[in-house]
């Protein structure tokens, strides 16, 4: 059966527009690991999946969803800052800016793709999945239904960052008589320019369509900071309200014209998806309204059948041409089996106009698919382009290497990949730029964000400590 319900996924993309400065030129194959994770003494971080955000000063910022000293076991995540060396060639200094977990009602977990927001002032803002004063799984660990954080630098050198819980999350079951609210945040958040924050639930909702159950499809929403020095919250989208809706939003948003664009895992009108009954997934964008209380209204595009690609984790990105692009990490001609030896795909890269001065979406056309041999398969995270109109990603599976790496029942330890249009655009050329060779050099790549140097910072969920096993931190130089 097809990995199309939503999974319990340990693994945790900035999607805004990345416009790098590339070109097509051939890359040599240049990685080096900035820094190994090793909690195996539990304070450090570990598994990250999240893009980092870059300062002006070049240190990276990140979050991992496990490790650190909050909580028990393997820790609740932390949030990590990556300074670079004074000295050419040193090495990287990490500090742990946050252990979640760390009090009573914090958030615990940063989601799958939830990378941190920084804004003019050098604050972060972020998600944690679990946590918050919500009553969502109130005899677990996992207590709480997520929160909404910021990070605000210290004021003097060598004091510690302050976390604030902006807004926590009460999910449908959340206190009697409460509204229903959005639960399990996965992605990270949209920063517009009156300094208000949107994102996505996974969970949460009054929509019942996506599987009967109130409060299981996802909602988008909306913070905005009130003069008091609170936020508001307020729910600007449910999922599942009607049949062919999206459910399970679990990739970030973007604005693209004040209108915010996204994916869901699951719903949408196909469901020609290797016997799932959740649907191929869907794009949405959410017009805002012309009036100051009006509803936001939506435009959707579905993505599938199951040859078209299906299950969609990863954001959207925008290119030069207008046109809207992004993954599947199933479906496809490539011919990956899922744990059941059922044939699900490789994945693909698509393509679509988005509805920005229209009234709906294009039609959704493939570009590429997956082998799951050296390009690549199960891709996840979110793309880049450049100003070319080339496209970048990362596949956590595939590739060649040794050591037993398997992602989604894909063997390999994943690929960076470069998509390249002909002059007409009508076809596309895909080439491995580089072939992730685990152990100390990392595995299962996620995210990558450009650099300084026409090339990518990026992180990988595996490898790295011999000891751990735990992710590192990588940059890759053409």
């Amino acid at each position: 059966m097809l990995h199309h319900t939503v999974r319990a996924l340990r693994f945790a993309v900035n999607a805004a527009l990345f416009l790098i400065a590339l070109t097509s030129s051939s890359f040599a194959q240049t990685e080096s690991v900035l820094y190994s994770f090793d909690s195996s003494g539990i304070a450090d971080g570990t598994e990250p999946t999240s893009a980092l955000v870059e300062d002006a000063s070049g240190a990276l910022y990140g979050t991992t969803p496990l490790g650190g000293t909050g909580c028990s076991n393997r820790g609740c995540g932390v949030a990590f800052k990556l300074t670079p060396p004074a000295d050419k060639g040193a090495p990287w200094t990490e500090s742990i800016l946050y252990n979640f977990g760390s009090r009573a009602n914090d958030g615990t977990y940063p989601g799958q793709f939830a990378s941190l927001t920084l804004d003019k002032n050098g604050n972060l803002y972020g998600t944690t999945s679990s946590g918050g004063t919500g009553n969502c799984n109130p005899n677990s660990e996992l207590g709480g239904c997520g929160t909404v954080f910021e990070l605000s630098p210290p004021e003097a050198l060598g004091e510690s960052w302050t976390e604030n819980i902006l807004y926590s999350f009460q999910g449908v079951q959340g206190v009697a008589g409460t509204p229903l609210d959005g639960s399990d945040p996965q992605a990270g958040l949209v920063l517009d320019a009156r300094g208000n924050l949107f994102g996505t639930t996974a969970y949460g909702g009054s929509g019942s369509q996506c599987t009967g159950n109130v409060g299981a499809c996802g909602t988008v929403f909306e913070l905005s900071p009130t003069a008091g020095g609170s936020w508001t919250e307020k729910i600007i989208h449910n999922f599942g309200n009607t049949s062919n809706d999206g459910a399970n939003p679990y990739a970030p948003l973007i604005l693209v014209e004040n209108e915010l664009l996204g994916t869901t895992l699951n719903g949408g009108s196909n469901y020609a998806c290797g016997g799932s009954t959740d649907g191929c997934g869907l794009l949405f964008a959410l017009i805002p309204p012309s009036t100051g209380g009006g509803k936001w209204m939506e435009r959707t595009a579905s993505v599938g059948p199951l040859a078209d690609g299906a299950t969609v984790f990863a954001g959207l990105v925008r290119g030069f041409d207008g046109k809207i692009y992004g993954v599947a990490s199933q479906g496809g001609s490539g011919q990956c089996q899922d744990d059941l030896q059922n044939t699900v795909g490789c994945g693909v890269v698509f393509q679509v106009t988005p509805p920005i001065a229209s009234t709906q979406w294009g039609p959704v056309e493939v570009i590429y698919n997956f082998t799951g041999g050296s390009d690549g398969g199960v891709p996840q995270s979110t793309l880049l382009t450049d100003k070319t109109g080339n496209l970048y990603g990362v596949a956590p599976a595939g590739g060649s290497c040794s050591g037993g790496y398997s992602f989604e029942d894909v063997s390999g330890c994943g690929t960076l990949f470069q998509l390249t249009p002909n002059s007409s655009g009508t076809t596309w050329s895909e080439k491995t730029i580089y072939q992730f060779q685990g152990g100390s050099t990392g595995a299962t790549p996620w995210n990558i964000v450009p650099n300084r140097e026409s090339g990518f910072f990026g992180v990988t969920s595996r490898g790295g400590s011999l000891t751990c096993n735990c992710g590192t931190v990588f940059e890759f130089k053409p």
